[in-house]
């Protein structure tokens, strides 16, 4: 069993004992489409956990039974997958202008590691629980292990994609000034880049 096997079955069994069975997996190409477009953002066919139906279908009942709408669930990225060497991804797909994302994306940030941390311990002295964690030191964990992503779409981005052919010109990592106090805060590292970089590149690193 993979790493990313072996916690999506924890998350699975977590909701299960508490009365809720979704299907959390599912293709990045699904997960990077957003509901005003009818394409995609990207290709990859990788699985990831959709941390969208998590959140919204099933975590924030079980945190808060009386709740009627989703808007009382929790931000959480996109997606989120695990490669073979235990490093954590946390994906988020900005198919629109990254104007308005600075607080989204740091609300995300938070609460994707409140919501995982929160699973881990739930699950720790049964038989699901994910070994490749750090029980004793969990922030120390995360900086050494998470990474948030954000990919954002090219064409709706011009500027962005500009700064980020400028840095890669001079052998730097692009990052806009709101995502630049995650990498060493929680996580391990944060990325941002396009559509065409995370199919290109990025995603054919990710193995399980």
């Amino acid at each position: 069993m993979t790493n990313f096997e072996q916690f999506s079955n924890m998350m699975n069994r977590y909701l299960e004992e508490r009365g809720y069975a979704v299907q959390l997996e599912a293709d990045i190409s699904k997960l990077s489409q957003s509901t005003e477009e009818e394409t995609p953002l990207c290709r990859s066919k990788l699985k990831a956990i959709n941390m969208d139906v998590f959140a919204k279908r099933a975590y924030r009942k079980i945190i808060l039974p009386d709740s009627k709408t989703e808007d009382d669930a929790i931000n959480t990225a996109d997606a989120f997958l695990i490669n073979r060497d235990n490093d954590w991804y946390f994906i988020e797909f900005k198919d629109a202008k990254l104007g308005n994302a600075k607080a989204s994306v740091l609300k995300k940030a938070y609460s994707n590691v409140y919501a995982v941390l929160d699973i881990l311990y739930a699950m720790q002295r049964t038989k699901a629980r994910y070994d490749g964690f750090d029980y004793e030191n969990p922030v120390e964990f995360m900086r050494q292990n998470v990474t948030y992503v954000l990919v954002f779409s090219a064409a709706k981005n011009p500027q962005h994609v500009i700064q980020l052919k400028n840095h890669q010109l001079k052998g730097e990592k692009y990052l806009p000034g709101f995502m630049e106090r995650l990498p060493g805060y929680i996580y391990k590292d944060a990325y941002a880049m396009t559509e065409i970089n995370f199919d290109g590149r990025f995603a054919k690193q990710l193995t399980y």
